[in-house]
């Protein structure tokens, strides 16, 4: 298997997996739920567990507890599975843990990232060539022979 994969996962919670003794410090980490193979990403098919945990989750919300979901350690967690995104398409690196669960480390937020870096730097640099086109630029750099 590949370094980075294609995949869902969930951010785990005794309310929705079960609890463990075993994976109580794991509540802070995301579940892999289903890993993509490229054919499943390129013809769509991969909205249809989206859709399916997304109506699981929230039928399972609306029958808990009048106080929502209990994360010892996320303090926003029903804010979080309540977001109609919860479960969505990420870039994750996969990790085994002890018990066998899959661990996945979300590196689709480093991505945004960079597109956004990206996006400010490629702008900046056409606000330059746009600059550079004006010919009182273009007068400047023939008698000095540098950009101003």
């Amino acid at each position: 298997m590949s370094k980075y994969v294609l995949g869902i996962s969930l951010l785990r919670c005794d309310d929705i997996f079960g609890y463990d003794v075993n994976l109580k410090q794991m509540n802070s980490h995301y579940i892999v739920y289903t890993i993509l193979d490229p054919s499943e990403f390129y013809d769509l098919s991969y909205s249809e567990y989206i859709d399916l945990i997304n109506e699981n989750i929230g039928y399972i919300a609306s029958h808990n507890t009048p106080f929502g979901f209990n994360n010892d350690i996320i303090r926003n967690y029903n804010v979080i599975i309540h977001k109609e995104n919860f479960a969505k398409l990420d870039i994750l690196c996969v990790q085994q843990s002890d018990s066998g669960e899959l661990i996945a480390v979300l590196k689709t937020p480093y991505l945004n990232i960079l597109q956004r870096k990206w996006k400010k730097y490629y702008s900046k640099q056409q606000e330059l060539i746009q600059e550079r086109k004006k010919i009182k630029s273009l007068k400047y750099r023939e008698i000095h022979g540098i950009w101003k």
